[in-house]
């Protein structure tokens, strides 16, 4: 079974103030470590074995998405990116999300990690992927 890992990078930068920004929200920082919390949570599944996993699709919204789309190029990590067309929480964010992974007719489970999440047991965190698929 195809996994389709959905990262959601939504977020309006207020809550970490001075760090984040509006134009910069935390899940683009380097907070812990080199990667920034997007990069982290996109690099959470390399080396995985066991599944079938789609390339990286992150939702979020126009203002983050050139960053988006320089943080994933340097990871060199090909993925799509789904636009908010307004931000209105997870369950419509899923929504897109879930139209874009069935659009070429697949059916794939949809992995959904926020990007503003710390996860430091890798390996814990992809026997539970594994275990769940």
């Amino acid at each position: 079974m195809l996994i389709q890992h959905v990262v959601l990078s939504g977020g309006s930068g207020t809550r970490l103030w001075p760090l984040s920004r509006e134009k910069y929200p935390k899940q683009l920082l380097p907070l812990i470590g080199e990667d920034s919390l997007l990069q982290a949570t996109v690099r959470r599944l390399d080396g995985i074995s066991g599944i079938q996993l789609a390339s990286p699709m992150v939702v979020c919204n126009e203002e983050y998405r050139f960053v988006i789309a320089e943080q994933l190029r340097l990871m060199g990590k090909p993925g799509s990116i789904v636009l908010e067309p307004v931000g209105r929480n997870t369950a419509p964010a899923l929504k897109l999300a879930a139209l874009a992974a069935m659009r070429e007719g697949a059916d794939p489970i949809l992995l959904v990690m926020p990007a503003d999440q710390v996860i430091l047991d890798v390996p814990a965190f992809q026997a539970v992927v594994r275990k769940g698929s």
